[in-house]
């Protein structure tokens, strides 16, 4: 179960900093989108992790069963 919540964090994660890099540019601020690009691999990183664990949990959630 905490793939399945760590995944969803990941992805928040993910989102928002792609988000944020064009505000920070707009804003002239040139040092936060390093840090944030940074983050989004991070999360990148997280998300390829966990993964497994969250499909697992999803498909067990909603009685899916996958085949192979």
């Amino acid at each position: 179960m905490t793939s399945f919540i760590f995944f969803h964090v990941y992805l928040i994660l993910g989102i928002s900093s792609v988000v944020r890099i064009p505000l920070a540019l707009i804003k002239r601020d040139y040092e936060t989108p390093g840090a944030l690009v940074v983050l989004f691999l991070c999360s990148l990183i997280g998300l390829s992790c966990n993964f497994p664990g969250w499909l697992r949990t999803f498909c067990g959630l909603y009685g899916i069963v996958l085949n192979g």
